[in-house]
Formats: C-alpha cells, sequence, structure tokens
C-alpha cells in the first residue's frame, strides 16, 4: 500500500459519511473539485441511496 492510496481510502471514506466533495477536496489540499472527484470512488450502494433520498423529496418514490 502507498501512501497515495491512502488517500483515495481517505475521500471515499469522508463522501460516504456524508462529507462534501468542496470540504473533501480542502482536506487534499484540491484547488478544483474535479480533481477531488477522481479521489472519491461512490459503491453502487451509495449512488442508489442518493437516488432514493432525492426522489422521496420529490414525491418519486
Amino acid at each position: 500500500m502507498r501512501l497515495h492510496d491512502l488517500r483515495h481510502t481517505h475521500a471515499s471514506i469522508a463522501l460516504r459519511l456524508g462529507e462534501t466533495v468542496l470540504a473533501i477536496g480542502r482536506l487534499l489540499g484540491h484547488a478544483d473539485p474535479e480533481t477531488t472527484l477522481k479521489y472519491t470512488h461512490a459503491a453502487d450502494a451509495t449512488v442508489m441511496h442518493a437516488a432514493k433520498t432525492v426522489g422521496a423529496v420529490l414525491g418519486a418514490e
């Protein structure tokens, strides 16, 4: 395992725990959110949960 791998793990865990991409980027020292998105690896289950949450708010269950 490399130190760089831990940055990806840190970003992915932070995203899963509800931190924003902007906050994670600041923690990692990124100026561009696009860079941070390359570090976060959202699981399919996480994406599905987000879609259901937003759908519930919009009444599209």
